[in-house]
């Protein structure tokens, strides 16, 4: 927990120590989600997996 400033804490008293805990622990799970979401976003967009090629196209006549 000293990677997140847990081993010394802003405040004094057990309500406010734990709402820094749990604040902490928040963002951390968030942070983790963004990062899930991102690596899952990139493979989506830049893997040609099962992707229609199209016979006819704008450009191409």
């Amino acid at each position: 927990m000293e990677k997140h400033c847990m081993g010394w804490t802003a405040y004094h008293g057990l309500a406010k120590v734990t709402l820094q805990a749990m604040l902490t622990f928040a963002a951390m799970n968030l942070k983790k989600l963004a990062n899930w979401l991102w690596k899952k976003a990139a493979l989506f967009y830049f893997l040609p997996i099962n992707r229609k090629k199209r016979k006819h196209s704008l450009f191409n006549h």
